[in-house]
C-alpha cells in the first residue's frame, strides 16, 4: 500500500524540521537564501556552493564563433541551473549536486539532489501578521524541512 511505501522510504532518510523568527521580511530572507553560493557564509558545515557549468553554455556555431548561451532564470530571478554543494564535518567531506524544483517568491524554495549525497528539502518563508496593528516591521518566520540519509547510510555513501 501507499502508506507502507512511505514508511519504508522514511526509514531510509532522516527528516529534520526547524523554524526561526526572522527580524526582516520574507522577501529579504528569500533573496538571501536564494543566493546559493553565499550559503557557506552562514553555515559552518558548508564548504562551498557553486553553479555547475552546463556543457552547452559556450557553443561554437557553424562559422566557428563562440556564443554564450545565456543561463535560464526563473521568474524569481534565480539561475535555473544545477549546483554543486560540498559539506565538511571534522575529517569527512560530502558532496552532491542539486536542482531547485519549486520556487515561489517570496515564500518557497524547494530542492532535490541529482547526484552524490541524497537529500531534499524545502524552506518556507511566511509573513506574520500582527493582530494589534498593521505594522510592516513585524518579524517573519522561516521553516526549513530537510531529508537526508541516516548517519550510517551517509557514512557508507562517503566511503563509495
Amino acid at each position: 500500500s501507499g502508506n507502507e511505501t512511505n514508511r519504508k522510504k522514511n526509514k531510509r532518510e532522516l527528516a529534520v524540521s526547524a523554524s526561526i523568527t526572522l527580524p526582516f521580511s520574507a522577501d529579504v530572507a528569500f533573496s538571501a537564501f536564494a543566493d546559493l553560493p553565499r550559503q557557506p557564509t552562514w553555515s559552518s558545515w558548508l564548504h562551498s556552493v557553486s553553479y555547475v557549468k552546463n556543457d552547452n553554455e559556450n557553443e561554437i556555431d557553424t562559422e566557428g564563433n563562440t556564443s554564450s548561451n545565456s543561463v535560464e532564470y526563473t521568474e524569481c530571478g534565480i539561475p535555473f541551473q544545477e549546483t554543486k554543494w560540498v559539506m565538511k564535518w571534522k575529517k569527512l567531506s560530502f558532496s552532491w549536486k542539486s536542482k531547485v524544483i519549486n520556487l515561489q517568491r517570496p515564500n518557497v524554495i524547494e530542492w532535490q539532489s541529482t547526484s552524490g549525497l541524497p537529500n531534499r528539502g524545502k524552506i518556507i518563508f511566511t509573513e506574520r501578521v500582527n493582530s494589534r496593528d498593521d505594522n510592516d516591521d513585524d518579524d517573519d518566520n522561516a521553516t526549513a524541512d530537510v531529508a537526508v540519509p541516516p548517519p550510517g547510510r551517509a557514512f557508507q555513501h562517503h566511503l563509495h
